[in-house]
C-alpha cells in the first residue's frame, strides 16, 4: 500500500463525460446496461496512448522531464515532480529503477537542481488502464517492484481516460453550466488529484509520520505508456494551475515532448480543466480558446 493515501473518489456515474447534454434527471434514469456498455468501450478505447505500446526499449530520456520542485531550506529537504514514459522494460517486464533515477538526476541537473538518487522515496503515479492487456502487465510489474522494495517507493494507479466532449464546441452558457458536473463527475478527477499532488509536493518530509519516507526527499512521477497523452493531460493541468502556463504554452510543451499534438481525448480533458480554472478559480491568463499550433 502506498504511504500517501489514495484520493477519496467523488461520486462518478461518468454520465457527464459520455452524455454531457443530458439533464441530471435523465442521466440518473438512463438504462444502466447501456451506460455500462458505453463506459466499457470508452475506457478500453482510451487505453490507446499514441504509438507507444509496440516498443521494447523502456524509458526514454526525451520523455523524462522535471516539472517542478519545492525546497525546504530550514530542514534541507527537496520534493520533486517528474514526468516520464513507461518505466517497465517490455522484453522481460522489469522495472528500470536505476535508469529512472539516472534520468531524474540528469534532468534535475539541467535545471540546476540538486538530486541525490540514494536519498529519495518515489511515488509512481501510474495512469495506465488495467482493462487493457498490455498495460495490465505493466501495472503488475510496477506493483511487484515496489512491493519487493517498499523502502524505495510505492505505486498509485490513477487511471486516466480523457474526455469525449470538446468543451470549445459548446456555447459559453452551456460550458459554464456544466462545470459543477465536471468537478464532481470527471472520471480522471483532475481537480482533486492535481491539488492532492501539490499538497504532497509542498509538505516538508520532516513532518511525515514514521514510515519508509522518513529522512528522505520525496519524488513523484507521473507516466502512461508513451509519456505523451495521459501524461501530457496531467502535466498540462499542473503547469496551468501551479506554474502560470497558458493553455497554448502547456499544449505546446506537451507536443514538443510527444513530437505531435496530444490525442483528442487527453486534449479535451485539458480543455475542461482549463475552463474549470477560468470559471471556478477565476484564472485570467489561460485563454482556453487558444490551443496554439495543432
Amino acid at each position: 500500500m502506498p504511504f500517501f493515501p489514495p484520493l477519496p473518489s467523488p461520486p462518478c456515474s461518468c454520465a457527464f463525460t459520455l452524455y454531457p447534454n443530458m439533464s441530471r434527471a435523465s442521466s440518473a434514469t438512463y438504462p444502466s446496461s447501456v451506460l455500462i456498455a458505453v463506459v466499457a468501450f470508452f475506457v478500453a478505447f482510451a487505453g490507446f496512448d499514441g504509438q507507444a505500446r509496440v516498443g521494447v526499449h523502456g524509458l526514454s530520456l526525451h520523455k523524462t522531464h522535471l516539472i517542478d520542485h519545492v525546497s525546504f531550506p530550514e530542514t534541507g529537504y527537496v520534493n520533486y515532480l517528474f514526468r516520464s514514459d513507461e518505466p517497465v522494460l517490455k522484453k522481460n517486464y522489469s522495472f528500470e529503477y536505476s535508469k529512472l533515477m539516472d534520468f531524474f538526476t540528469l534532468r534535475a541537473s539541467q535545471q540546476n537542481v540538486s538530486f541525490n538518487a540514494s536519498d529519495v522515496f518515489t511515488t509512481d503515479i501510474c495512469t495506465l488502464n488495467n482493462l487493457t492487456f498490455n498495460e495490465a502487465f505493466d501495472i503488475e510489474a510496477e506493483n511487484k517492484f515496489f512491493d519487493t522494495n517498499p523502502q524505495l517507493g510505492s505505486v498509485l494507479n490513477w487511471m486516466l481516460v480523457g474526455n469525449l466532449l470538446d468543451p470549445n464546441n459548446l456555447s459559453e452558457k452551456e460550458r459554464k453550466s456544466l462545470i459543477p458536473d465536471y468537478v464532481s463527475k470527471d472520471p480522471d478527477q483532475l481537480v482533486y488529484r492535481l491539488e492532492h499532488v501539490r499538497e504532497w509536493l509542498t509538505t516538508d518530509p520532516s513532518k511525515a509520520r514514521p514510515s519508509p519516507t522518513q529522512g528522505k526527499n520525496w519524488v513523484f512521477f507521473v507516466h502512461c505508456e508513451a509519456g505523451s497523452d495521459r501524461t501530457g493531460e496531467f502535466s498540462a493541468g499542473y503547469v496551468m494551475r501551479h506554474m502560470n502556463y497558458t493553455l497554448a504554452q502547456a499544449l505546446s510543451w506537451d507536443a514538443k515532448i510527444a513530437k505531435r499534438p496530444i490525442e483528442w481525448l487527453s486534449r479535451n480533458a485539458v480543455l475542461w480543466y482549463c475552463w474549470y480554472l477560468t470559471y471556478d478559480r477565476q484564472f485570467t491568463h489561460l485563454n482556453c480558446t487558444d490551443l496554439g499550433p495543432q
